[in-house]
């Protein structure tokens, strides 16, 4: 999806809303690299957020634990998701 983003005209890494447009109630995303622990630390000191908390709605949960699944709440999902700063997938 973000190769998608960023192939459409005008979009590049430095357009951020339109991550926060196609996700404006938040979202889930996966943290893929080999620092949890550091990641976890680092969104929490920049955003003020827990990555590690379980968020649920009626379609889906996060589960950090077993899959490092986690919420990015909305108007935040364009700056952590979409400038391909940290390894995450979708």
């Amino acid at each position: 999806m973000r190769d998608f983003i960023y192939s459409l005209p005008g979009c590049n890494e430095d357009d951020k809303r339109a991550w926060d447009e196609l996700c404006p109630e938040g979202a889930i995303r996966f943290y893929e690299g080999p620092d949890p622990d550091g990641f976890a630390e680092q969104i929490r000191e920049l955003y003020g957020f827990d990555v590690t908390r379980t968020y649920e709605d009626e379609y889906e949960r996060t589960n950090w634990a077993e899959r490092r699944s986690f919420f990015i709440p909305a108007g935040l999902v364009g700056e952590i998701y979409g400038v391909g700063r940290w390894p995450l997938g979708s």
